[in-house]
């Protein structure tokens, strides 16, 4: 399984199943695009379930966040026969 994190329309993450590896180690997440961050804060790991990968990637997403004092951002979805301008 691979999932990719998307902050509205922008690919923020990533968490994948790496099988073959140990069950303490099975799944990776990342963060992409993150240039700088605060001490203490990870851009990667691994987690042996799914569950704790997501929780993993969540909470360094929003320390993140805070840390640069910006919030989620929410998908703008196009109406029907709409166009792009």
């Amino acid at each position: 399984m691979d999932y990719t994190i998307y902050s509205g329309e922008w690919p923020m993450g990533r968490i994948h199943e790496e099988r073959g590896r140990r069950e303490d180690q099975r799944w990776v997440w990342s963060l992409f695009g993150i240039l700088a961050n605060p001490p203490g804060m990870r851009t990667d790991g691994r987690a042996p379930t799914l569950e704790a990968a997501k929780a993993e990637f969540e909470t360094n997403w929003r320390q993140w966040l805070r840390w640069a004092k910006l919030g989620e951002v929410r998908s703008r979805k196009r109406q029907a026969g709409s166009e792009a301008k």
